[in-house]
């Protein structure tokens, strides 16, 4: 045993290691001959065999992760150009609906105009009617209350509300304001004995007469039937000329009804799109109440000068028997 290790503390193991080196590449360049002279002559051994599997098997690899990347970098550069053009016709989709929405708003906005045009011409043209139709209203309770130079309290409002009415439908800078309206405030009050009563001035010569207001209205629908149907009656032209007369004297009471007829139909009425104002039918309590007005309106008392016309004027003329009842309360023998 001490032999043997004796032995082995005399060997040169660097000469000992360069020896195995040697030996190794010695038959590594042998290993490498012979592959290359089987290469050459065909000759190819197990290990070579696997040797080059292996290599064809790294030199696939390589050539299908080549591919895949290629196929890869052109199913990116696809999907770019894909979205560049989806990004592209959405683009160009929202440029034509803007233009589209643009023209639908810029045409909306021109019905819009025409629209407001239209209303502001028929309101101009209905302001226009209304303004001329409460101005002769105006005027004719005016030249009636300026020929008494008096009014009751019941009358001046009411030609008050005719004149606001008058400045709500754009009334301005006209008689109303520079005679009308300066003129009421210093005719004589006078006191009403009834809240619906008229007067119509007394002439000499004149019978002055207490009427019912609608019978005053029968009145003068039948002295205008009569006037009217003149070519089929023989009336001759001094009696037409009378009824004429007695006409004119009704005027004034007809005219005042009319006004407050009409206050009460824009009391309890309201307003179409074209402008007018009425009372609907199936409003039962406004028709209620404005019957119920024009009812009271209706009875109550009026004053008349009128003269009254000879029962031998009246009869042999042709005058309808429904007509002589209603002048019944003007003839006199």
């Amino acid at each position: 045993m001490m032999e043997t290790i004796t032995e082995l503390t005399k060997i040169n193991f660097p000469s000992l290691f360069i020896s195995v080196f040697i030996i190794l590449m010695g038959f590594k360049a042998i290993v490498s001959l012979f592959e290359w002279i089987s290469e050459k002559i065909g000759i190819e051994t197990k290990w070579m065999r696997k040797k080059r599997k292996e290599h064809e098997l790294l030199v696939e690899t390589s050539r299908n992760l080549s591919e895949l990347q290629d196929k890869h970098n052109k199913d990116v550069e696809q999907s770019i150009a894909h979205d560049k053009l989806i990004k592209d016709e959405l683009s160009l989709f929202a440029d034509e609906m803007k233009r589209d929405i643009g023209a639908v708003f810029e045409k909306l906005d021109m019905m819009q105009q025409n629209t407001n045009q239209r209303f502001e011409e028929s309101e101009r043209k209905n302001n226009k009617r209304i303004r001329a139709e409460l101005k002769d209203k105006i005027s004719q309770s005016y030249r009636y209350y300026h020929s008494l130079g008096e009014i009751n309290d019941m009358e001046l409002e009411a030609l008050e509300d005719l004149i606001e009415e008058y400045e709500a439908a754009d009334g301005e800078n006209s008689f109303v304001h520079s005679v009308v309206q300066k003129e009421m405030y210093i005719w004589k009050k006078k006191n009403s004995t009834a809240e619906n009563n008229y007067n119509i001035p007394n002439h000499k010569g004149e019978h002055k007469m207490k009427m019912i207001l609608n019978d005053v209205l029968m009145l003068n629908d039948t002295l205008k039937a009569i006037i009217d149907n003149d070519s089929d009656l023989k009336i001759d032209a001094l009696f037409k000329f009378r009824l004429l007369g007695i006409m004119k004297k009704l005027e004034i009471p007809v005219a005042n009804f009319n006004i407050i007829k009409n206050d009460k139909i824009r009391e309890y009425g309201k307003t179409d799109e074209n402008g007018n104002i009425a009372i609907s039918p199936d409003d039962t309590e406004n028709v209620k109440k404005f019957t119920d007005d024009l009812n009271t309106l209706l009875q109550s008392e009026v004053e008349a000068d009128i003269e009254k016309i000879n029962v031998k004027d009246v009869f042999g003329v042709g005058v309808p028997a429904e007509y002589l009842v209603r002048l019944y309360g003007i003839m006199e023998e």
